[in-house]
Order: C-alpha cells, then structure tokens, then sequence
C-alpha cells in the first residue's frame, strides 16, 4: 500500500510562527523521529527558520520513482494525535514524463495535463525500461499504485482480516478454501449480524485465486450458495437520514445561518449552516464537501448570469480522474434567499477571503479551503467533524421544532446527496437529469427517487398518467401504421395497372 505523502501544517510553502526557546515542548520519540524522516526541523529549530519540508528529496533524479517520503503506519498516527497538519499533493512521476497527482490520500491518481496535452508511447522507452532491472521494479510499483484506490485498498484488507480472525478462532488457516471453511465462516457471519457477507466471501476467493490455488466446480458452487445466503431475508437496506432543505431555510429565517453555543468546537465548519446550503442542492458527500477550495477554477461565480459552477474534486467512483463540473443559478430573484445556491456561495467565498486577507483568488488559494475551521479558516474541517456537526445542528432544529421525525442518529455523509436527490425529484427533474447531476452510476438514485414520489401524493398518479401517455401512443402507432401499409398497397396498384396499360417503364 502508498502511504507516500509530503505534509507541511502551515499549506504549501508557508511558514511557521515564531515561538520563543522557552515555550517549546517537547515531543514524544516518535512523534521527533516521524519529523526528521519527512524532513521537518525539531522544535527548538523552528523558532530560527521556517518548518517547511526539505525538497530536495521530492526531485529524484530517476524518473519513474515516486517522489514523495515514506512513513510507516504508526507515525501517521502519532503525527495526527500530536498536532495539525494537512496533506500537501502527493506525485507519481513515469518514466514517459507523465506526472499522476492526488491531494487526499483515498483519492484517486489524476494527470496534471488534460488528455489534449498527454504525451505519446514511446517504444524506445519501453525497450529501455524492459532491459533495466531498476526500471522495471519502479514500473511495478507504479502499477501496483494503480491497480486500486487507496480507500479500496482499506476495504479489502479490513474484509480478509475480519476472514482470517473468523477462520484462526477455531484453529484454520483462511486460505486455501475449500466448500467448507466457505460455508461455515458464512454461517458464523450472518448469525453475528453482519450484512455485507457476499463481500467477505468475494475477496476471500479474490485472495484463494491470486495466491495460485486451484478453483474448483465445488469451490464456485459453494460461493454462488453462500450468495444466495448472504442476500436472502436481509430487510430494508439502511440509509442516510434525510434533512429536507425546507427545514434549514425555516429554521435560518428564525435563527440565523451561525449557530453560537458553547458545544461548538474551534474544528467545526466556519460557514455555520450555509455548509450544508452548499452541499444538499450540488448533492455532495461530506468529503467532496470539505475538499472544496477557494481558488476560481474550483468554484466559478458568474455574477452577471449569477451562475455558480464547482468543480468537484475526483472520487473513486472516477478512477479515470475526469472530475466532474455542476452549475446551479441563483433561484431567490434578487431575494438573497437563505437556500439560493449561488448567493451562498458568494457569500461564503467573501467571507473567507475576508477571514484569510485574500484578495485574488489565485496564487495558493488552491491550497485553501472554501469552508475553512472555526479556529483557523486556512485548516481544511475533518470529514467525521462535518458529520457530527451536521447531527448537531439537527439536534438543534429539533429543539425548537423543526425536524422531529428525522433521526439525526442516522445522519452520514451521504445525507446531502439523498436529501438533494429527493428534492429534485419532488420539484419534477427526470430520472436521466438527477442521475447525471448526482454523479451517480448505480441504482441508487431510482431509490431515492422511489422515495420522494410515493411520500409526495401528487406523485403517485405519475405511473398512472405514464400508462394512459404510453397507450395512446401505441394506438396513434398502430394508425400510422395501417395507413402506410394502405398507401404501399394503392401504390402497387397503380403500378401494376400502368403495366399493363404499358405505361410503365422501368
């Protein structure tokens, strides 16, 4: 797995505050060993010079290195327990000069270049890399790079740990598999509650297969068996919560968009409840939400059209690494509406320009966050505290009336994409049009969609007016029809008589 990142606290070519010889503290061993490694000054250091990250050791002279420094697992985590930081982008750099960058870590690899500017296979190049012992291992660590995601890669570890300490409990190794072991571990997965078990089962023979043993007739018998066992009797699958935006625009008009009160932490989202005006209409996650930055090529505002356009960061769901641009207009008519996307929005990018002293949105605000922390706006919100905020804020409509029968319990990240999605599909937006605006490849939307119609009465004689428009059709269809066959038969007697008559000449 990549954990190949280049960190710098303060963003990308900052530098730190200076801080007196006498208020320096001091750090755990390997919280000082992490530093050194990532090329970070001590702390006693850092009063005299800037805390930016050495370089010099992201220039490798080979192309086709990954140009970033490696800290094992266990540093991160001290790292994140010791104080802030943020993620500066990571670089794959190929032989062939193409240059592959992320700015998450469980985001997908994107090229710096658009695909006009990509460069051409170069066989000499390949000759080169194919002769070279060098070469070639660095070509399989690229691909091994790319094979998966990096959350993917998460996910497919946790599944076969959770297989092997099932299996290792009675005393089994977990591979090879055999009808059994499949068939037991099954059994003991659906009876502990677990509801992904096809997933289990998937990346066990994933790894069975990989490690070079044999799949036998009886070995997929078994896996289509455990399938049917995993799918059958499961309920209703549990979604994300909805927050209908009705709720927050009634609840801002009382109370206001900034919520003061002494839970609020100096993490939490410094946009208030606007960040969630954002979210719910452009149908974002939480962590799509968060990665938003402040420069003009990631939010677009045009303010003679008063059109505001994101570019959405790409996700894993877009692993050629396109990205994706939406653009909504302003729908309060000069109102200044509580829940009109475009005014929001400007009004949360003046607000942070003010916050961050910035007036071009240019330069480094790549670097920055749109909605930036409470404490310190140039620090990037943690996607689980957008998430417990979003329950907070809930919690408080709740007290004074509004959103009584939503369970903020079940509020996640995914909350304003269904919420979002319903409420396109109430206001009367096609199936095609709220799949394509939600990014959405899977079933998914028609769900959410279901949802909202049968809970709306007005939609539920759709079906009904569908079936009467696709009957008449059908007989309008039918009519056109019989009058075309009537006319090809008229014009073949006309024909035939003109024949006859010895008018008729081919």
């Amino acid at each position: 797995m990549l954990k190949n990142w280049t960190r710098n606290p303060y963003g990308k070519g900052a530098r730190a505050p200076w801080v007196p010889p006498e208020a320096v503290e001091e750090l755990p061993p390997g919280v000082i060993a992490a530093r050194a490694r990532l090329g970070w000054p001590s702390k006693s250091e850092e009063s005299a010079r800037s805390r930016t990250p050495d370089r010099s050791r992201d220039r490798s002279p080979l192309k086709g290195t990954i140009a970033c420094q490696v800290i094992s697992a266990s540093e991160v985590c001290q790292l994140k327990k010791s104080e802030k930081f943020q993620f500066e982008e990571c670089r794959l750099v190929l032989h062939s000069g193409e240059v592959l960058t992320k700015t998450r870590q469980d985001a997908p690899w994107t090229p710096t270049v658009g695909r006009s500017g990509a460069r051409r296979g170069q066989l000499h190049l390949a000759r080169e890399i194919s002769k070279d012992d060098r070469k070639r291992q660095e070509a399989l660590q690229a691909y091994d790079a790319l094979v998966f995601a990096a959350g993917t890669n998460l996910s497919k570890e946790s599944l076969f740990s959770t297989w092997c300490k099932i299996s290792r409990a009675r005393g089994e190794e977990p591979l090879p598999l055999d009808p059994e072991k499949i068939r037991l571990n099954v059994a003991i997965l659906r009876c502990s509650g677990y509801r992904a078990v096809k997933s289990y089962v998937y990346e066990a023979r994933d790894r069975h297969v990989r490690a070079g043993f044999p799949v036998s007739p009886q070995l997929n018998v078994a896996v289509q068996d455990a399938k049917r066992v995993a799918e059958r009797a499961l309920g209703p699958v549990q979604r994300a919560e909805e927050v209908k935006p009705a709720w927050w625009n009634g609840f801002m008009e009382e109370h206001g968009v900034m919520v003061e009160d002494n839970e609020a932490s100096q993490e939490t989202p410094n946009a208030g409840l606007l960040t969630w005006v954002v979210g719910t209409p452009f149908v974002l996650r939480e962590v799509e939400l968060r990665g938003l930055t402040l420069d003009a090529r990631c939010v677009q505002l045009e303010t003679k059209d008063k059109v505001v356009t994101l570019s959405l960061p790409v996700s894993k769901s877009d692993p050629g690494g396109r990205g994706a641009k939406r653009s909504l207009g302003c729908t309060c008519k000069g109102r200044n509406d509580f829940f009109c996307p475009f005014h929001v929005v400007e009004r949360i990018v003046q607000e942070q320009c003010c916050r961050l002293h910035v007036n071009d949105r240019g330069g480094l605000t790549d670097k920055l966050p749109l909605i930036g922390q409470r404490g310190d706006p140039r620090y990037f919100v943690d996607k689980r505290t957008m998430v417990t905020e979003a329950q907070r804020h809930v919690e408080l409509m709740q007290d004074v009336g509004f959103a009584k029968e939503c369970d903020r319990t079940r509020i996640t990240g995914h909350f304003m994409r269904r919420s979002g999605i319903k409420e396109m599909a109430r206001n009367g937006c096609t199936f095609s049009s709220i799949q394509w605006f939600a990014r959405h490849s899977s079933q998914v939307t028609w769900a959410y969609i279901e949802e909202a119609w049968s809970e709306t009465p007005a939609h539920a004689l759709k079906l009904k007016d569908e079936i009467e428009l696709a009957e008449s059709v059908a007989f309008l269809l039918r009519k056109v029809n019989r009058l075309e066959e009537a006319e090809d038969m008229r014009a073949d007697e006309v024909k035939q008589g003109l024949q006859n008559d010895g008018l008729w000449f081919d």
